[in-house]
């Protein structure tokens, strides 16, 4: 994986904390530039696992249906049904798989028609 950060741009960041506080470069080949370095470097690489990880879940209507505070019924046939919903994906391709919805998109869709979603039952 390449790293997030050039030198030079790592270099920018520590600014005057490089070089014990003294705004000198750090010299990768010295024990402390080189401790710096291979840090970032390490997270870097942290960073873009953590990036992986928080790929998009892939929602069922009954997953749609808990966040949402409905029945899984009213899902099916009262939000997923309406205009500009997101569009299923059906890992298998077949037309009997059970539809999901990436869960990111299901989420922008409600926030954005919040006053037109159907109510839960009052308990």
């Amino acid at each position: 994986m390449d790293a997030l950060l050039s030198p030079e741009q790592i270099q920018i960041l520590l600014g005057p904390h490089a070089a014990q506080g003294r705004g000198e470069r750090l010299d990768p080949t010295t024990r402390d530039g080189g401790d710096v370095i291979a840090l970032i470097e390490r997270l870097d690489k942290l960073v873009g696992v953590m990036a992986l990880k928080k790929a998009p879940e892939l929602w069922t209507a009954k997953d749609i249906a808990a966040w949402m505070g409905l029945s899984e019924s009213t899902v099916a046939l009262k939000v997923v049904s309406r205009p500009g919903f997101p569009s299923p994906v059906v890992p298998t391709g077949s037309s009997e798989a059970k539809r999901r919805w990436f869960g990111d998109e299901v989420i922008e869709w409600a926030r954005m028609n919040r006053g037109r979603l159907p109510k839960g039952r009052r308990s």
